[in-house]
This record gives structure tokens, C-alpha cells and sequence, in this order.
């Protein structure tokens, strides 16, 4: 899944209303983030997130969560907010999934030498 930091620094990502994993995020919202990076097993680092999962319906938190995404796509500064923004067609079939961290753990193993 592709993510960005909203505007309050958590890990938020976006997905169809209708998708199996909003189905069961709201059956058990909890859910575990992974994130790594290095392609050799000296270079690994990541860290893994626990966490509870929160959906947002609302469009305009969608449209806001697909602006800082694009732009970070397209390597553009992060846009400021604009509440006065047209809504895109998407943000109404979308929902933005928030991620508050319970418990995290990282490892890099670019220091074991």
C-alpha cells in the first residue's frame, strides 16, 4: 500500500468503500504496518507498527489524504490545505484508513558490521 503522514503525522493510506480490507477493519480494526527498506540482508532496516486501525468516510479527509499522496508521487513539496478545493470523484468512493500506533519495532541491520 502506498501511504502518506497527514497533516497530524500518522500513517494514512486510502482504499475503495467497498474493498475486503475496510470489510475487515471493521470487523477487527487492528491491524500491523511493515515498512522496509535494502535489497541485501546486511542492508535490511524497517520497523513494524501495531496499531488500530481508524476508517474515515468523510470525502474531504479522502481528497486531502489523494493531494498529499500525488504530490508525493510526483516528488512536489507537500500541499498546503485548501477547503475551498473542488472534491475529486474519487474522494466519494474512497475511505482513508488512519493508522494509531500501539507498539513499535525497527531494526537495521546496516549496523551489524
Amino acid at each position: 500500500m502506498w501511504f502518506v503522514l497527514d497533516d497530524e503525522g500518522l500513517i494514512t493510506f486510502t482504499t475503495y468503500d467497498t474493498s475486503q480490507k475496510v470489510r475487515n477493519l471493521e470487523r477487527d480494526p487492528r491491524l500491523t504496518v511493515l515498512i522496509e527498506a535494502g535489497t541485501t540482508y546486511g542492508e535490511l532496516r524497517g520497523v513494524s507498527i501495531d496499531a488500530q486501525a481508524e476508517i474515515v468516510r468523510d470525502p474531504r479527509v479522502t481528497a486531502r489524504a489523494g493531494a498529499l499522496s500525488a504530490a508525493r508521487t510526483a516528488g512536489h513539496p507537500r500541499p498546503a490545505p485548501d477547503p475551498q478545493a473542488p472534491l475529486p470523484p474519487a474522494a466519494y468512493r474512497r475511505v482513508t484508513i488512519r493508522v494509531h500506533p500501539l507498539r513499535v519495532r525497527s531494526w537495521d541491520h546496516r549496523k551489524l558490521g
